[in-house]
């Protein structure tokens, strides 16, 4: 990422410290993403979430296919993904807000890793493309050694945040996805689970004007206690953030960092974004009263 590049940013306190950058990349660059996911949700396999959201995420072999196959994509990933793009945003989350960031993220040093990964010639590779993750397309003894195999990489996986506690610096990784949204899809009022720290989305595309719903909404919170799922006349909308294209919001997660997404009708096109959440790979790294347990088997 390119630190000395005059973003065009935005800086928000309220309700939360957020901000949204305008122009994130070169205009080329946001188009040729845009041309190279043209197929990428045509595969009938493809997770299908929140009414109608198609994805796919960083720790797939699809995904790495995918940005091995396409520069643009495997460049931007890589700058997601650094430790510079996360120290700089956690910076200017910061400058929002000092007061409620040093009350709500742990004082640790944050190291980015890349704990989870599949490597698309290794054995996990070579057994998800003869298709042993499903018994109905594979011979028992594979089908057997797929899952042998996943066991032995959660154990490891595992051991290896418990040690982590006790470090000095704490790992984070980038849980990212690549998202088509079409008619269907919206998101109820909702914090992020507890190991994020911060979110974000990268918006490729606005939406046409024929429908409504897909803006990015912000929340309030009037409730007593927390709620990682407060009811909707305790959190009423303070700001909507419209997709448009080339459009980067972030957030720090927290007990009051509530969002939704107004379910799409009514749109002739559909709204291509990245999800990206910076995940602690052991403990929480913000402090939640009430816990929501982030489900790490989702990625490994």
């Amino acid at each position: 990422m390119d630190t000395s590049k005059d973003y065009s940013i935005e800086i928000f306190k309220e309700p939360f410290p957020h901000l949204v950058i305008d122009n994130f990349l070169d205009d080329n660059e946001c188009d040729e993403l845009i041309k190279k996911t043209q197929g990428l949700f045509d595969d009938f396999e493809i997770p299908v979430q929140h009414g109608n959201r198609r994805y796919v995420m960083n720790t797939t072999i699809k995904f790495e296919d995918f940005i091995n196959k396409h520069n643009v994509w495997k460049n931007f990933h890589s700058q997601l993904s650094s430790q510079t793009f996360f120290d700089f945003i956690m910076a200017k989350l910061n400058e929002a807000d000092s007061e409620f960031y040093n009350s709500t993220v742990i004082d640790k040093k944050m190291v980015v890793s890349e704990e989870i990964k599949v490597n698309p010639n290794g054995l996990k590779g070579s057994l998800l493309r003869k298709g042993y993750q499903q018994i109905q397309t594979a011979s028992i003894k594979g089908f057997a050694a797929y899952k042998f195999y996943s066991v032995l990489r959660k154990i490891n996986f595992y051991l290896g945040t418990m040690v982590g506690r006790f470090s000095s610096s704490q790992k984070v990784q980038l849980l990212f996805d690549i998202s088509q949204a079409s008619n269907g899809y919206g998101r109820s009022v909702h914090r992020d689970s507890d190991g994020r720290i911060i979110v974000f989305l990268y918006y490729m595309n606005g939406l046409d004007n024929n429908g409504v719903g897909g803006d990015f909404n912000i929340h309030g919170y009037t409730g007593l206690e927390d709620n990682p799922f407060p009811k909707d006349d305790e959190s009423p909308i303070v700001k909507s953030v419209k997709p448009k294209k080339n459009r980067l919001v972030a957030f720090l997660n927290s007990d009051i960092s509530y969002h939704s997404v107004e379910k799409m009708a009514g749109h002739n096109s559909s709204r291509l974004f990245c999800y990206g959440g910076f995940t602690s790979l052991a403990r929480p790294l913000i402090k939640l009263t009430n816990k929501m347990k982030t489900e790490m088997s989702d990625y490994l």
